[in-house]
């Protein structure tokens, strides 16, 4: 195969690289072959099933449609043999004549792609300050009355009286509009916290007045701006049975010691080297975000690819669950552009919307790319070197914190043989905790 860059600095790179015939005609006789029988059953006018002309087939599906493996496989071999690191296919095209992959001649195509983007560090030290955890008398204080508030439980009043502030009712409610059950104001066994719990006006007036057990009927006028426009402005006819009134009640410190059979000091002292052990972690978490600072601080980047950074928003689970919980949410509301329920956009429709929750997170992303970058380079400074022992320490751990079962384990080291871009992904992270590790060794005061 035959590689020339045409545009190399800035990214995109344009990369012209040419196949030879016999590769193309002998790989384009194979994918034939092995759908054949498939393609004989195709129906076209004026040929019986089975006798169709193999040019008439190809004319008819289309040489790219029906050969385009070809395609992605040259793509491939070409980046095994560029001399640069590609992190994203922007378009490619065929070159020949139509467009079209050709059967007698050298197929060349161009590829606009960008790639890794250089780096280079600009200073080698870095300036550390870790903070020592201390515990003053009144943050133990708040910690320990945290954790017994923790233990609050709910008690049943069970003096006949009705609900007062602060009080956490049980009941069951059922709202009707024109005489039909809304099954949005329905609910059984709902929680209500007297003062606290926001819903419509008027309904906790009629909690008030109630005792436990009894059933009541209530007429509620829901204001014209109400979330759910279902309800704006009518008039909801709601039944309501109150259940249980309850208490929550706290425990004092010497019931909670003795919960955990301790003493009032020793429940006091554990508490104490609980709350330390996470001003400690928070040193340590503190210390890293210092680190990771310089060591962006301390290079110069060329500018990012955003393909780079889409690739680390588009493999980020929370922010897919934070965009389909947008979408949930919103499903019954009508899109302003295209006039439809939300609900009811398509992929493409909807990539507003995912948009918009990327570009919360971008900047961060970008951070992230930056970090892999200028901790390989780095490493190169400090001579820093991944082991064959650092890459089963990694698993071992991972399986140990339950983030891969062992099968998993075995499956992604398989992975890392054959995908060069899973490999150093893998490495980006076992390079940075090892970055990390030598910078505070050697810099933290």
């Amino acid at each position: 195969m035959k590689i020339e860059s045409v545009k190399v600095i800035p990214s995109p790179v344009e990369v012209i690289f040419t196949e030879e015939k016999e590769v193309v005609k002998q790989k384009m006789d194979e994918i034939y072959e092995q759908n054949k029988e498939q393609l004989q059953k195709r129906q076209i006018r004026g040929f019986r099933e089975g006798r169709v002309p193999r040019h008439i087939i190809e004319d008819n599906i289309g040489i790219n449609n029906l050969y385009g493996k070809i395609l992605d496989e040259a793509y491939s071999k070409m980046l095994d043999e560029f001399d640069q690191n590609v992190v994203g296919l922007i378009r490619i095209n065929v070159l020949n004549k139509n467009g079209d992959i050709p059967e007698y001649e050298d197929l060349k195509m161009i590829a606009i792609v960008d790639v890794e983007p250089k780096c280079s560090v600009k200073k080698t030290e870095f300036s550390l300050k870790k903070i020592q955890p201390e515990i003053k008398d009144e943050e133990l204080e708040a910690r320990i009355n945290m954790e017994i508030n923790s233990k609050s439980r709910l008690e049943t009043i069970e003096e006949d009286r009705t609900p007062q502030k602060s009080d956490i009712l049980i009941i069951d409610f059922e709202g009707s509009l024109n005489g039909k059950v809304a099954k949005e104001a329905c609910a059984e066994n709902f929680q209500y916290t007297v003062g606290k719990t926001k819903f419509v006006d008027g309904f906790e007036e009629v909690l008030m007045e109630m005792k436990a057990g009894e059933t009541k009927e209530a007429k509620i006028k829901f204001p014209n701006d109400y979330p759910n426009q279902k309800f704006q402005g009518r008039k909801v006819v709601f039944k309501i049975t109150l259940m249980d009134i309850n208490k929550n009640y706290v425990p004092t410190i010497e019931e909670a010691a003795e919960a955990e059979q301790k003493t009032v000091e020793e429940y006091k002292n554990a508490i104490k080297e609980r709350l330390l052990k996470l001003k400690e972690q928070a040193s340590e978490n503190d210390l890293e975000e210092q680190i990771s600072n310089q060591v962006i601080e301390n290079c110069e980047f060329a500018p990012i690819p955003e393909s780079m950074v889409l690739k680390e928003l588009k493999n980020d689970n929370k922010i897919e669950n934070e965009f389909r919980n947008l979408v949930e949410a919103n499903k019954d509301k009508i899109d302003e552009i295209t006039g439809k329920k939300i609900g009811n956009l398509n992929d493409t429709e909807l990539n507003r919307y995912r948009q918009s929750i990327y570009s919360k997170y971008r900047d961060s992303k970008e951070r992230n790319v930056k970090i892999d970058l200028a901790t390989e380079q780095f490493c190169k400074k400090f001579k820093i070197k991944i082991l064959k022992r650092d890459i089963t320490a990694f698993f071992d751990d991972a399986i140990s914190n339950g983030y891969f079962t062992p099968e998993k384990s075995e499956e992604l080291k398989k992975r890392m043989e054959t995908d060069k871009y899973f490999k150093k992904y893998i490495e980006y992270g076992i390079l940075n905790k090892k970055l990390i590790l030598h910078i505070k060794e050697k810099f933290c005061e």
